[in-house]
């Protein structure tokens, strides 16, 4: 940034999870737990289940994005864009199930290496100078997830167990 004299912005968006999330890679996960719920499959948790995550809503962190571009003041800071409220990797797969009407059903894998045991973010420089706070719960964030995944199954054809 000093060398060609750039202005940026860093935004961290935390878990970040909704409608339309990929099928693969590491940041789809709940999208493909869902799916797996919704066809009465074993969720895969590694470790034991109890690591604590910040879950964001996807529109909550989409709103954010113009009040950094439009700001010059937050020009070469960052912003952590999370809820401030943690969850257990276990508890929300027993949500999930719970939301789709199935019997819960984990399966356990060996930890991996290095995961994180409990992340819950501070959005309260994000509140202060941009005036941005998370407003999607994560029940409801859940609801709509779901609605989506259900509707759009075949999105998911490489986690589709029928």
């Amino acid at each position: 940034a000093k060398h060609y004299k750039l202005k940026y912005t860093v935004i961290r968006p935390a878990n970040v999870y909704g409608p339309r999330m990929p099928n693969k890679g590491l940041y789809g996960f709940l999208n493909r737990w869902i799916a797996y719920a919704l066809q009465d499959k074993p969720i895969p948790i590694w470790g034991t289940g109890g690591q604590v995550r910040d879950f964001t809503y996807v529109e909550d962190i989409a709103k954010a994005y113009p009040m950094v571009m439009n700001n010059p003041k937050t020009f070469g800071k960052p912003y952590l864009l999370c809820t401030g409220r943690g969850v257990t990797l276990l508890g929300l797969a027993q949500t999930i199930f719970e939301k789709v009407g199935k019997t819960p059903k984990i399966e356990y894998f060996p930890p991996k290496a290095g995961d994180i045991q409990r992340f819950i973010g501070n959005y309260g420089k994000a509140k202060f100078e941009l005036g941005w706070t998370p407003t999607t719960d994560l029940s409801c964030g859940l609801d709509l997830t779901i609605d989506f995944v259900k509707n759009n199954m075949d999105r998911y054809k490489e986690v589709n167990l029928f």
